[in-house]
């Protein structure tokens, strides 16, 4: 690889270490460190590039370009890196994001690194970066696997990898090769050859799981013409994306084998040290990124609940309106179908409603409990008010409805002009949030 790709190595090294240097965080934390979940990492994806000095931020993908994770040596010049976040804060802020893109060797050696910062608006339900590597001019990349691995918020939240190859070399009869047909996964002990006593899969439970095998199941592109050593590698990650290991195959294929079978793997003597998640599987040959795979290791040792657990609510209605009877309303199956508003006269005295409608879970057969608790956000972004209780549900109701009010101290005190929110949450979780304006008569919704 030459030297130069964007920027001087020792800057590249510096703005890792200075990544390396921060806080541990969330991976998805917000920048205002409220400890809300602010980005979530989606994707990487690749494309020929125009050598952008990026990360730039912008609200949807670039238009017209193919993506691929292959490229030719003779016609690649730059290489753009595109990381796509989900933003969990639609419709919140505008906020600021620190990410650090890094290009890597095979073997793990930093090339180039940039760190950014981007600013995400309230409206963008996804957000694209692109991150350029390369050279004006083509042909000058090294054939083989690079890696791209991105930082946000100070830690690594995912990596992907791309391949350049040499268009004009063929394929001859003196050089090592296997055509892989099969992949699969298997569980076993220190010593496994997958057989009829066991199965493939893609779910493992964790009391029984020790070593988890890759077995490829290859022709010999070699046959009768003499031995070979495959390079083969595979790679597992862990759930939250980070590497666990890597399981090298030491085969020599006789010339005489037509059907190859290579088995590797990771893992333990005993059973139950793996992490409960989905884990992801690279396979590389000859230093190039050839399949990827996924597999589940499950958590037995967890008892199965008696009854379904709500992990969402599925939201019919939310808004504010005024005047209530005061306090909090306790769960009513249905809820009014009301006129929710936005805007209020500042001259309006008395209690505001915020009201949430929510899907029951068809699951239940029981009546469930839950806790929803209120927060009411000033035009200044301190609390006004906070308040939590059950939210107890019949099996029967098809629909909830809970609603909470507030009115400035002490009674009679009129609102001040602003922008208002209430930050609704159930178990624990933020279900939605409600936005409001106190502002004079007439006055048209915030845009």
């Amino acid at each position: 690889m030459t030297s130069a790709i964007e920027i001087p190595r020792a800057f590249a090294l510096a703005a890792l270490a200075a990544v390396s240097a921060l806080a541990p965080a969330v991976s998805s934390a917000g920048a205002d460190g409220g400890g809300e979940a602010g980005l979530a990492f989606h994707a990487i994806q690749f494309h020929a590039g125009a050598g952008t000095k990026g990360p730039q931020a912008s609200g949807e993908g670039v238009a017209g370009v193919e993506y691929r994770r292959d490229f030719e040596k003779g016609s690649a010049g730059y290489i753009s890196a595109q990381t796509v976040f989900k933003n969990l804060r639609l419709g919140d802020n505008e906020y600021d994001y620190s990410v650090v893109v890094g290009l890597y060797t095979f073997k793990g050696q930093l090339i180039s690194a940039h760190e950014r910062s981007i600013v995400v608006p309230p409206d963008w339900k996804y957000t694209w970066t692109s991150q350029s590597f390369g050279w004006p001019e083509s042909g000058k990349w090294d054939v083989g696997t690079y890696r791209v691995k991105v930082w946000l918020e100070g830690e690594k939240v995912g990596e992907a990898a791309f391949y350049i190859h040499d268009g004009e070399a063929a394929i001859e009869p003196g050089i090592d090769e296997l055509e892989i047909e099969s992949l699969a996964f298997y569980e076993g002990g220190d010593f496994f050859r997958p057989g009829i006593t066991k199965r493939p899969g893609t779910s493992f439970a964790r009391s029984r799981a020790r070593r988890i095998y890759w077995v490829v199941r290859a022709r010999n592109r070699l046959h009768n013409v003499r031995a070979q050593r495959p390079n083969i590698v595979g790679y597992y990650y862990r759930p939250d994306g980070s590497l666990m290991a890597a399981a090298a195959s030491t085969s020599v294929v006789a010339p005489e084998v037509e059907e190859v079978v290579l088995v590797e793997g990771v893992g333990w003597q005993a059973a139950g040290n793996w992490e409960p998640g989905r884990y992801r599987f690279e396979l590389e040959q000859d230093n190039r990124v050839i399949a990827e795979r996924h597999f589940v290791v499950t958590d037995p040792l967890t008892k199965p609940r008696t009854r379904p657990r709500v992990v969402h609510y599925g939201l019919l209605d939310a808004g504010v309106y005024p005047a209530g009877d005061g306090g909090e309303a306790a769960a009513a199956p249905g809820g009014a179908r009301r006129e929710y508003l936005e805007v209020f006269d500042p001259g309006d005295t008395g209690d505001l409603w915020a009201e949430i409608v929510v899907v029951n879970n068809p699951n239940y057969t029981t009546e469930h409990s839950h806790k929803v608790a209120w927060e009411w956000v000033g035009p200044g972004g301190g609390t006004l008010a906070e308040s939590a209780g059950d939210f107890t549900i019949q099996p029967s109701w098809k629909t909830a409805s809970r609603r909470h009010s507030f009115a400035p101290a002490p009674p009679g005190t009129p609102w001040d002009e602003g922008h208002y929110k209430v930050r609704v949450s159930v178990d624990g979780r933020l279900l939605t949030v409600l936005r409001f304006t106190i502002k004079g008569a007439g006055a048209a919704p915030r845009g």
